[in-house]
C-alpha cells in the first residue's frame, strides 16, 4: 500500500501520465499480450534499484564475509 501511495504522489506532482491501468504483475507483461510501449513506473524504478543493490549486497558478503569464502582474511 505504501509503495501504491508513492507511486500516486510522483504521478500527482510531476505531472505524469498514468496511462490505461495495468493489472497483474509486470513481469507477466508478455502473457498478458501487451504493448512493448508501456512506460516503466516510478514503482518500477524503485523496484528495480533495490533488487540491483540486493544482488551486489550478496555478492560482497558471499565474496568477502561468508565463511566459505576464500577471500584474503586479515
Amino acid at each position: 500500500m505504501a509503495l501504491g501511495r508513492v507511486e500516486r504522489r510522483y504521478a500527482d506532482r510531476f505531472n505524469a501520465k498514468a496511462g490505461p491501468r495495468v493489472v497483474g504483475a509486470r513481469w507477466l507483461h508478455s502473457l498478458r499480450g501487451g504493448s512493448e510501449q508501456e512506460p516503466a513506473t516510478i514503482l518500477d524504478k524503485i523496484l528495480i534499484v533495490n533488487i540491483a543493490m540486493a544482488i551486489v549486497t550478496a555478492t560482497v558478503w558471499f565474496a568477502l564475509f561468508s565463511h566459505g569464502s576464500q577471500a584474503l582474511r586479515l
